[in-house]
């Protein structure tokens, strides 16, 4: 039987690049994966709304389910608010009514907002919360600190930091203001993975942001890393292991 596609959804002034270690390892293994660029991380022209985030990650979706793929998404951080949105209705379940083969087949969630109706980070989390974060003077585009590396980067070597921290991009704050209006995990199986160590979303937080979904009756298998914000880069191995229990082959 062939392996599902592996879809991640990478988080907030990130790249496909930071999470080219972790896809090594899967592709190792035999999972295709796709790592778009969100649209919303262009340096040049930053004010890109989430929505075109959310339209892109649903036509990448949308175009490996039309092909009968199965597809394992990753959300990782600010990725858990467009793969929430953006996977409404392209479940395997949702498809197989229809006689359809494909779709998604777990939602996985890293470190990640996720949202327990129509609400934003913002409102779960102000910006004051974040004395990273560096907004322009009109507060519509944020940056990451110089120093913000040692909160993202944690439990990775401090000799490395310069060399991830090179490829941030500006990002919209509109972002973390866009108020979800739809829950794929309503209809598609969902699990969360705790980041432990984690200086930027803490395991406190992340918990909460799950209790609040559980408490809709959504059912959510919970697993845990004892990693910083960023295992793919830090513990790519390990991560991919867990990854992979999850998804069951």
């Amino acid at each position: 039987m062939s392996k599902p596609t592996v879809l991640i959804v990478h988080g907030a002034w990130h790249t496909p690049a930071h999470y080219q270690p972790f896809v090594d390892v899967l592709e190792d293994k035999g999972y295709p994966c796709v790592v778009p660029k969100l649209p919303s991380g262009d340096t040049l022209t930053p004010a890109s709304a989430p929505e075109d985030d959310i339209r892109l990650v649903r036509k990448i979706a949308s175009d490996l389910t039309e092909q009968g793929k199965d597809i394992v998404v990753l959300a990782h951080s600010y990725g858990g608010t467009v793969s929430t949105e953006a996977l409404s209705g392209l479940g395997i379940k949702d498809r197989a009514v229809s006689g359809k083969a494909g779709g998604v087949r777990l939602l996985v969630y890293l470190a990640a907002f996720i949202a327990a109706g129509e609400e934003s980070l913002e409102d779960f989390a102000p910006p004051g919360m974040f004395p990273w974060l560096r907004l322009n003077e009109d507060k519509t585009v944020a940056t990451l600190a110089p120093d913000a590396s040692d909160l993202f980067y944690s439990d990775v070597p401090k000799a490395e930091h310069e060399k991830w921290a090179s490829l941030w991009t500006a990002t919209p704050a509109a972002c973390s203001q866009y108020r979800t209006k739809s829950l794929a995990y309503k209809n598609i199986d969902t699990a969360y993975i705790h980041t432990e160590h984690d200086a930027v979303i803490s395991a406190e937080a992340q918990r909460i942001l799950v209790g609040r979904v559980k408490d809709l009756g959504v059912e959510i298998r919970e697993e845990s890393l004892p990693s910083g914000h960023f295992p793919s880069i830090s513990m790519p191995k390990e991560f991919a292991d867990l990854f992979i229990q999850l998804i069951g082959d």
